[in-house]
């Protein structure tokens, strides 16, 4: 934007510095109000684009916020779901250990039962 209004005052003021102190046909001087004018719908052009452009700016700066604000709500959920996971596996293991004593202890038993019932 601030190149584009150098540029338009740069041409403005050379349209100004041609005609500054010289009488004008009535023909070039409304080529030089039709100039100028096409500089300021120009310069407000400009304006207006840099208003939208700022506004889009904001715009996704906002949706940027919202969305690094769910993904440390998601980064957060995952970590949770990490331990739940961990405590489960742990949990988990212990079953299995305890489920393995008893099998080693039924197997010891029950020769013992079995011979008992034998001998009977």
């Amino acid at each position: 934007m601030a190149r584009q209004a150098k540029l338009a005052r740069i041409a403005e003021d050379g349209l100004v510095a041609a005609v500054i102190g010289r009488p004008l046909p009535g023909a070039a001087l409304l080529r030089f109000e039709a100039e100028l004018n096409g500089l300021t719908a120009s310069a407000m052009d400009l304006r207006s684009a840099v208003v939208a452009a700022q506004a889009h700016l904001t715009d996704c700066e906002a949706a940027l916020r919202a969305a690094r604000a769910t993904w440390r709500q998601r980064q957060r959920a995952a970590a949770r779901l990490d331990l739940l996971a961990q405590d489960q596996a742990r949990r988990t293991g212990w079953r299995d250990i305890a489920i393995a004593e008893l099998i080693d202890e039924d197997r010891l038993i029950r020769p013992q039962a079995v011979a008992a019932a034998v001998a009977i």
